[in-house]
């Protein structure tokens, strides 16, 4: 892991718990349950919220978090006569 690869799973970590979240990363071998990659717990209740197996990677955690806004369409108003 680089040194920029770190630095954006540290931004990652503290942007998961701003949001409520912890974020782990798999420490065994991989199996069938277990991808190697990470995995998003709520941090209140313990349950998994992402990346069940650990199959998310730092992209889609980012992608989880920050969500891409949605463009806003605009409305055709009817003129007022």
């Amino acid at each position: 892991m680089n040194l920029a690869q770190k630095m954006q799973e540290n931004r990652l970590r503290r942007a998961a718990a701003r949001a409520g979240y912890r974020m782990t990363k798999s420490r065994r071998r991989l199996s069938l349950d277990n991808f190697g990659d990470y995995m998003l717990f709520d941090a209140s209740s313990n349950f998994v919220v992402f990346g069940s197996r650990y199959d998310a990677d730092l992209a889609d955690i980012d992608r989880f978090l920050h969500p891409p806004k949605k463009a806003r369409r605009k409305r055709k108003t009817a003129k007022r006569r």
